[in-house]
């Protein structure tokens, strides 16, 4: 069943708490979205794939690529040769001779992170997926049985 507005509500604001939680299911996959410390003072939410998440799967170039986060993470971008050295390597050869010596000159690399800084970036992100389902939202007390 898709997600309601006001299961998406509360999510955002779960995850906009200090330590927010959320658990969904896509494709027989288990998303877990944490609110999480990234950096010294810097918080993310992460999204964990089956319970963990490799950097390795957002690479393509790499054998463990899974295709699968580029429905789930963030794609960024980076270009092979910064702005500045760009304009360096133009100015010392000029542009038919950059393009020639330096094929990739203006190339950019994509690869998908787990972290977003918001909760609407997620939710823009995740909104498209057809078959999301909520499993939990926020941290479940566990009971112990006797």
């Amino acid at each position: 069943m898709a997600i309601t507005k006001e299961q998406w509500a509360e999510i955002e604001e779960q995850l906009q708490d200090m330590f927010g939680r959320v658990e969904l299911m896509l494709e027989g996959r288990k998303l877990t979205l944490e609110k999480r410390f990234v950096k010294e003072n810097r918080l993310a939410i992460l999204v964990f794939i089956d319970g963990s998440f490799n950097l390795g799967w957002g690479f393509p170039d790499m054998d463990s690529f899974d295709e699968f986060v580029q429905k789930v993470w963030r794609e960024r971008t980076h270009s092979i040769h910064p702005p500045k050295e760009r304009a360096r390597i133009i100015k010392t050869f000029g542009k038919r001779a950059a393009k020639k010596h330096f094929p990739r000159l203006d190339e950019k690399l994509s690869f998908w992170t787990p972290d977003f800084s918001t909760a609407k970036s997620l939710r823009r992100k995740l909104q498209k997926l057809e078959g999301l389902e909520v499993v939990s939202i926020g941290y479940q007390s566990q009971t112990a049985e006797t």
